[in-house]
Formats: structure tokens, C-alpha cells, sequence
């Protein structure tokens, strides 16, 4: 059945107005809700995630692969839930150290630029996708901004190494 435009955007409009009114049928105060909010943000990236080398899905769709950017978003989650007390220090740091040490030793990059997809248990580039300048940039902020919380540990250490192997110049070159 093909659908006018009118009639997708009206369908689209119903859907997103059905998802704000679950949102909001809990009743929730301004701050509580931004809890929830930040706490299911977390916990999509916690969850998604595969504990044993610290990648993180693209989405939820079975065989998703890692997106490098996912893990920058996550690295943040991690370090905000350590610190509203829905992980414990330990956990935070040892799953960022986890992450850390993959992208330092197995993954696949090029002047340091990591792909944009990889595969969720070996790191390797899938769909023949593309170096991505802000894919990388965004995993090397979480890095960093982990790195800083972490200060003078080996987590502090595997951020400012995967900054500095990063070729910024051969990226903006051509």
C-alpha cells in the first residue's frame, strides 16, 4: 500500500505524540524525570555493551554493529553514572580501562582514525564502512573526559596515547 505524504507525516505526528504521552503518564516532576531519562540513557549504553572489550551497539536491532561513536557517548555515561551512584567506582573504572585498552591494541584504524562500524566482538571494520574523523572525535572526547576523572591512573594514560596517535593534519588533508 503506498502512503501520500500527507498521510506519513500524520502517521509519524501520531506515533510521537502516543511515545510523549507514555513518557509523561508517570507524572513526573521536571527533576525526576531528567533522572529517568539520564538513568535510561545509561543503561541502554551499560547494557548494549559488550562487557568484554567495551564496544557498544549502534542500536538495539539483533547483529548491530559497535559504532565508534556509541563508545565516546558511552565512556560519558559511565563516568556520570559512577558518580550518581547507579555504578560503583570500581565497575566504572575497570569497564572504561576495558575499553580503552581494546581501541589501544586491537582495533582496526588508520592514523589513528577508527572506523565508523565494527564488529561487535573483534573490533573489525563491517559494511565496508568509511575512516570517520567524527565518529574518532567523539570516542577521544569520552576518552579523554574519562581520562581527566581518572586522573593519574592507566585509564588517564590509554586517552592521552589514542589523542596523540590520532593524525588530525593527514584527516584535514585532502
Amino acid at each position: 500500500m503506498k502512503f501520500e505524504r500527507k498521510s506519513f507525516l500524520i502517521l509519524i505526528l501520531a506515533l510521537l505524540i502516543l511515545q510523549a504521552q507514555a513518557l509523561f503518564a508517570e507524572d513526573l516532576s521536571d527533576e525526576a524525570f531528567l533522572d529517568k531519562l539520564q538513568h535510561d540513557a545509561f543503561n541502554y549504553f551499560w547494557q548494549e555493551a559488550n562487557p568484554s572489550n567495551g564496544l557498544i551497539r549502534d542500536s538495539t536491532s539483533p547483529g548491530s554493529p559497535c559504532s565508534i561513536a556509541s563508545v565516546g557517548f558511552g565512556l560519558v555515561s559511565i563516568r556520570i553514572a559512577e558518580k550518581r551512584g547507579w555504578i560503583d567506582r570500581r565497575d566504572a573504572y575497570n569497564r572504561v580501562l576495558t575499553t580503552l585498552k581494546t581501541f589501544y591494541n586491537d582495533m582496526q584504524t588508520e592514523h589513528g582514525f577508527f572506523y565508523h562500524f565494527v564488529d561487535m566482538n573483534t573490533g573489525k571494520r563491517v559494511w565496508n564502512s568509511e575512516l570517520s574523523s567524527i565518529d574518532t572525535a567523539l570516542f577521544i572526547a569520552g576518552a579523554l573526559f574519562c581520562g581527566e576523572y581518572f586522573k593519574g591512573t592507566k585509564v588517564d594514560q590509554l586517552a592521552r596515547l589514542l589523542y596523540r596517535r590520532v593524525d588530525w593534519a593527514w584527516m584535514s588533508n585532502g
